[in-house]
């Protein structure tokens, strides 16, 4: 379920599951309800992979992205919520799954939580361009990321296993069972 970030929008959207079929549906109560994927195969085993489809508003509520697995790819598209239609429908390569996504400042810059060579890693993601810029590039888990913005610097804000904000980045390091932490990265 994520609903419109703009507080006078009464529209949200929202994953039903029935038997094998998943529908991500929006629903905005001065209009009909809207499917804008539908995919699966009709059994009655449980849900196979729960994190997709996953979700996420810009911050002006006018755009909603949509990521996927079918086909064994994983997929995303943005439905332009104020003129009705799908943009920019792409396959996300390069990742065995995504954990997280949010829009950064504009509408074309996502920020991804996701799974690349068996470490959770952070990206950016330009969607007109179709390109990724890795963050990180460790061991460690980093998770729950979402772009910042103060008075005399930006930054993206994320969860980490990491022992210490200059923690080493070879791929040899054991992994970590610290507790999750909050660091900032403001020098992409």
């Amino acid at each position: 379920f994520k609903a419109n970030p703009i507080a006078r929008n009464n529209a949200y959207a929202m994953v039903e599951y029935k038997k094998g079929i998943y529908r991500v549906v929006l629903e905005d109560l001065s209009e009909k309800r809207k499917i804008l994927l539908k995919a699966g195969v009709l059994n009655n085993q449980d849900e196979l992979n729960p994190n997709y489809p996953m979700m996420a508003w810009d911050p002006k509520g006018s755009r909603l992205l949509v990521i996927y697995s079918a086909e064994g790819k994983i997929k995303m598209f943005i439905y332009d919520a104020v003129a009705r239609y799908k943009t920019f429908k792409q396959n996300l390569e390069g990742f065995q799954s995504i954990q997280d996504a949010k829009f950064m400042l504009d509408q074309n810059t996502l920020i991804l939580s996701a799974v690349k060579n068996g470490q959770s890693d952070l990206f950016v993601y330009k969607v007109k361009e179709n390109t990724v810029q890795q963050i990180t590039n460790d061991t460690y888990d980093d998770l729950d990321a979402s772009f910042v913005a103060f008075p005399n610097k930006t930054g993206i804000l994320f969860s980490s296993n990491r022992p210490a904000a200059n923690a080493p980045k070879s791929d040899t390091s054991i992994a970590s069972r610290n507790n999750f932490n909050i660091y900032m990265v403001d020098n992409w």
